[in-house]
């Protein structure tokens, strides 16, 4: 029997695992197939890959798009090619939107009496440089609870 889950993400995006740890985790709920899908990256798609092939998984690489506009859309694609080169041109620029947006939004809290250090959030930040990022910080520092 398949025990599919084609929707998960790593360190690449806002998950907490890189691709290895998440094929160990994937591998231990006896999850048969499994899909990386990452938010506007490709950048796990390889190591996952290879994790999955390691320990003798079905993985079908993946990636989850987020569009622009007035509602926010994600959209999820299967049969990605992690070397392609026209989506990692369209997702570098996306990382760049995403590390500006962040720092604009630790400006605006920062105004609002919540100082949050910028180099000390591009230090966390890593591979990932989303929202998350700013809610553990404020979290870190009893901002909020959750």
């Amino acid at each position: 029997m398949i025990r599919p889950d084609l929707h998960m993400h790593t360190i690449a995006s806002d998950g907490i695992y890189d691709a290895s740890q998440l094929a160990r985790l994937v591998q231990r709920a006896d999850v048969t197939l499994f899909s990386i899908t990452d938010h506007d990256t490709l950048a796990g798609l390889s190591l996952a890959a290879d994790a999955a092939y390691d320990r003798g998984l079905a993985f079908i690489p993946g990636v989850e798009i987020s569009t622009e506009g007035e509602d926010e859309v994600h959209i999820l694609g299967y049969g990605i090619r992690h070397d392609d080169p026209v989506l990692n041109e369209c997702f570098a620029q996306a990382a760049q939107d995403r590390h500006d947006r962040i720092l604009n939004m630790a400006d605006e809290l920062n105004k609002l009496g919540y100082p949050l250090d910028k180099e000390q959030l591009l230090a966390q930040a890593g591979a990932s440089m989303g929202r998350p990022l700013l809610a553990r910080a404020m979290t870190a520092r009893s901002y909020v609870q959750t």
